[in-house]
Parts: C-alpha cells; sequence; structure tokens
C-alpha cells in the first residue's frame, strides 16, 4: 500500500514518519530575521531542494497533539496546499513554496521550538529539522557557537530580491558586507550601523563593489534588489554589537536560479 493509500486507511502520514529515524537533519530559518508582533513569519527549509510533502509540528517531538498540518505538492501547478490539519492548528497556519510553514499575525503564543518532517529531498527517507521561534529579543541571548549566514529565498529567480542575514543574531550594531569569502577593502559592498533614532539601519559607508541595486535591511541584512545571474558567488559579513569583544563573521554562497 502507498502513500495514498495510507491516507484514504485513516492512518495518520506523521505518525509512520515519526516512527523511523531520519536520514539526515536539515536546517529551518525564520524570515522576517526578527519579528514585528502581529506580521507573517516564515520557517523555510534553508536549502535548494524541494520536498515533495511535509509534516509540521508545535514543539521538539512528532505527537499527534502536536500536529500542525500536513503539506503535499501539486506535481501539475507546483503549488503546495494543506491536505491534513492537527490539533496544533489555530487556522493562522499555512504552508507555502518548498512547503514552508507560514504563522499569519504572529503572536507571543507562537514562540518555541517546531519541527518539520518532509518526504522528497533525493532519498527514500524522511529529513528532519526543528527550529525554535524568537518573537522578541534580549541582548543577554547567547550567540549560537556555529553562526550561519542565511539567504532568503533559497532559490531566487532573476529579477527578484535576495536576502542574506545572520540567523538568530536579530539585532546587531553594526555590520560590514562583502563581496567574496573574504574582507578586502576593494570587495567592501557598504558598512551599516543601527540609528537609534530613526530605529534603522543606514550605510554610512559604500565601497567598491556596491553595484547601486544593494541596501541594507532589518537585523543589518544585505538586500540584493532584482538579482542577476553575475550576483551569484560567495559573500561576507562582519557583524559587531556593543556586548560582543570580537566581530562575528560568516559567509555563504550566493544561489541565483536561472
Amino acid at each position: 500500500m502507498g502513500w495514498m493509500g495510507l491516507i484514504l486507511a485513516g492512518f495518520p502520514v506523521w505518525a509512520l514518519a515519526s516512527n523511523f529515524p531520519p536520514s539526515e537533519t536539515i536546517h529551518i530559518a525564520q524570515f522576517p530575521p526578527y519579528h514585528t508582533f502581529g506580521k507573517m513569519i516564515l520557517l523555510f527549509l534553508d536549502d535548494p531542494r524541494s520536498p515533495t510533502a511535509c509534516n509540521w509540528f508545535r514543539g521538539r517531538d512528532q505527537s499527534e497533539e502536536s500536529h500542525i498540518l500536513r503539506g503535499q505538492s501539486d506535481p501539475v501547478s507546483g503549488f503546495y496546499r494543506i491536505n491534513q490539519t492537527g490539533p496544533a492548528f489555530t487556522g493562522r497556519e499555512d504552508v507555502e513554496r518548498g512547503c514552508s510553514l507560514i504563522i499569519q499575525n504572529g503572536q507571543d503564543s507562537d514562540a518555541g521550538p517546531y519541527t518539520v518532517s518532509m518526504m522528497g529531498l533525493g532519498g527514500k527517507d524522511h529529513v528532519t529539522g526543528m527550529r525554535n521561534l524568537q518573537l522578541s529579543y534580549s541582548p543577554f541571548t547567547p550567540h549560537p557557537e556555529a553562526t550561519r549566514l542565511v539567504q532568503f529565498p533559497p532559490n531566487p529567480r532573476v529579477g527578484q530580491s535576495v536576502y542574506l542575514y545572520l540567523d538568530d543574531i536579530p539585532k546587531p550594531t553594526n555590520c560590514s558586507w562583502f563581496r567574496g569569502k573574504d574582507q578586502r577593502e576593494e570587495g567592501r559592498i557598504f558598512r551599516a550601523k543601527f540609528s537609534r533614532t530613526s530605529h534603522s539601519y543606514l550605510i554610512d559607508q559604500k565601497g567598491a563593489a556596491h553595484r547601486g541595486r544593494e541596501e541594507v535591511w532589518r537585523a543589518c541584512a544585505l538586500v540584493i534588489r532584482k538579482v542577476e545571474a553575475s550576483d551569484a558567488g560567495p559573500y561576507t559579513i562582519s557583524m559587531g554589537d556593543e556586548w560582543d569583544v570580537y566581530p562575528i563573521t560568516a559567509w555563504r554562497e550566493l544561489r541565483v536560479s536561472s
């Protein structure tokens, strides 16, 4: 009996996935990088692959009571749709491209861990990921040991806007962005600082690698407007805040779909 037969038989698909160990662990990122209450939150797979199906859970386990929804890709349209909801579904959750979880009208009660189990990422087994959704910022929250630079969307097309930002570090004091894997002046895009007057990030120095389409956004994110194929490649950030003795640096390869 296949997957569809299990569904028709009334057997919950999330239960089947939870009975087997995952073949790999995937990274789930949050967009926007830090949240404004009452707005939309997106938890997405930071990976160029697209699953065929996914199950989202509220919490660290995959129990029946924590099940939010099951999303399925439509092979004809390519869109994702909910085909099953669970006890943890509040009516504000939806599924989006890449089996991402959307939470509308984010509230304090939405904070906490979320787990996803995904199928169809190139192997026969399911893969899992967990993300702790944070809705408030505290400077006393320790930074993660392995800083990760996130790209959104994971598979941008030419002409779209692309965001690069540090995951789990929501409010740095300043940042410098570079084109390449190092911090050479000829690769500098811009330097930006947080303004306590406007409560936003402002570019105070543009570098030789600034092409006129780069902007700074919340969490000192790099935004590339109308991305081009030539924008693909490595990018580096050096970030600091008043609580850090040394700057935090990270780099990643920007992907652009043709």
